[in-house]
């Protein structure tokens, strides 16, 4: 079940092997139907636990009930540029601000115990890409971006690597790179 709005998320069940991404907490803002339809898919059966926010207003949201409960934030936020109410860039500075807050609010074992030792990984999606969107995503404070549309192999091999604790923050890969 994917939760639209604020309802508790639930593991997602076919694309990677069973519970391969067990424990994994993914949140994507994306406000295109098409595209969340890929996600879905590709995550059936992961065992990650997803969230789905149709812009950033309802991102920021999710992220604020989150660190208002004191529980565990998000470990990976996919996050779409263009959107209404709100876009990517101003919803990740939003969230950046919260989570800063919140992190310095908690003791450095209290952050483990709730499984926040790390900070989130929040990566940008835009289909149109180039430096000035990677710039712009970090400035936001975004740690990375993925072209549009983002190929299901992709999207495997980021959440593996992250679900890892593998991935390199400042991977910025925008649509145009992949193209070339």
């Amino acid at each position: 079940k994917v939760t639209h709005g604020f309802k508790e998320a639930s593991k997602v069940t076919h694309g990677f092997k069973d519970d391969e991404l067990d424990g994994l907490e993914l949140l994507v803002v994306e406000d295109n139907h098409f595209q969340l339809r890929i996600v879905k898919a590709t995550l059936q059966r992961s065992g990650v636990s997803l969230d789905v926010a149709l812009h950033g207003a309802e991102a920021v949201a999710h992220v604020r009930r989150r660190a208002e409960r004191g529980g565990k934030l998000y470990d990976l936020i996919l996050m779409d540029s263009m959107m209404p109410v709100m876009d990517g860039a101003t919803a990740t500075r939003e969230i950046r601000a919260m989570e800063s807050a919140y992190r310095s609010s908690k003791t450095g074992d209290e952050l483990r115990d709730a499984g926040n030792a790390r900070p989130m990984i929040i990566v940008g999606l835009s289909a149109e890409g180039g430096p000035g969107y990677e710039q712009e995503a970090r400035d936001a404070g975004m740690d990375g971006t993925l072209g549009k549309p983002c190929r299901p192999e992709t999207m495997r091999k980021t959440l593996k690597e992250v679900h890892r604790g593998e991935w390199k923050r400042g991977t910025f890969q925008s649509a145009s790179k992949r193209a070339s």
